[in-house]
């Protein structure tokens, strides 16, 4: 199972909306297998991107990809 996999089922668990990729200009999805747009309260404006990345010499990890409230961040990092 790939932190994707685990990200989504844990996100599925807790009810919290998600899509798969990023979607690009007229609607289609790109990356769809590594890629997961939380919504967790269908506001754009709350949508936190997560990418799962794979190299740069380290074991297969999760990025985030877009800014993050100082609110965001605090709970990222008590989330256990």
């Amino acid at each position: 199972m790939t932190l994707t996999d685990s990200l989504r089922d844990a996100l599925e668990a807790l009810g919290i909306k998600y899509t798969c990729g990023y979607t690009m200009k007229g609607g289609k999805a790109v990356n769809e297998d590594n890629v997961t747009c939380v919504w967790p309260d269908n506001d754009p404006q709350h949508t936190v991107t997560f990418e799962e990345e794979d190299g740069y010499g380290c074991e297969p990890c999760l990025h985030v990809y877009d800014g993050i409230t100082v609110t965001q961040a605090i709970a990222i990092s008590l989330a256990r």
